[in-house]
């Protein structure tokens, strides 16, 4: 009796070591070689998403975190009306005698993210949203933990941009179903601005502008 209380208090001990930090090992049913190029050849984002959920070892070898709509918010919306933006369209308010607040959103499928913590690089695979009245230059602080992008919605409100990044933003999806892009300024090299014509090149093939 005593050898099953202890062998079954042995049990529960070496379970409990076992943490995010200092996981349980895992067996795979492939071979090492299969597992590498499973890392290497990702085939979606949302594939990669499903990995990593159901098996630690890819994140760990690839740490790229495969994000469906990334959400970025700064904007005003009125405290007399009670009104709240949208997540498409926000309600920007400049009546000078309206009283407004600023509203923020940060959020990766719904997660809640700030740019300022250590943060995974990211895989933009559907949707980015960025609508930011007060910093017209956040789209670009992202670009350093962006690291694959092909997402298929993209909409940006009040950026500014040099043409290599709106090319990196728009010429690498196969399919951009829609772009709403609203008073952003793109600007070539030598400070010029990029004509209208030159922006419409770089989609591939645009259903929604």
């Amino acid at each position: 009796m005593g050898s099953m209380a202890s062998l079954s208090m042995a049990s529960r001990n070496s379970i409990g070591i076992f943490s995010f930090r200092n996981p349980r090992p895992q067996s795979f049913p492939f071979s090492f070689s299969i597992m590498k190029y499973m890392c290497t050849n990702l085939s979606s984002g949302k594939a990669w998403k499903k990995l990593i959920q159901i098996c630690k070892y890819f994140f760990s070898n690839y740490p790229v975190y495969p994000v469906h709509h990334l959400l970025c918010f700064g904007g005003e919306r009125s405290s007399l009306s009670g009104s709240t933006p949208g997540l498409w369209s926000p309600n920007i308010t400049f009546n000078p005698w309206e009283k407004t607040i600023i509203d923020f959103k940060f959020a990766a499928d719904g997660e809640a993210f700030d740019l300022k913590d250590k943060i995974a690089n990211l895989w933009i695979y559907n949707e980015l949203d960025i609508t930011m009245l007060y910093d017209q230059y956040y789209v670009k602080k992202l670009f350093s933990k962006i690291v694959l992008f092909n997402a298929e919605i993209i909409i940006l409100y009040y950026q500014y941009l040099s043409w290599d990044e709106y090319q990196f933003l728009t010429s690498t999806a196969p399919i951009v179903k829609r772009a709403d892009i609203c008073h952003c300024i793109i600007r070539n090299s030598d400070d010029s601005m990029v004509t209208f014509d030159k922006l419409l090149e770089t989609f591939k093939d645009l259903i929604s502008l």
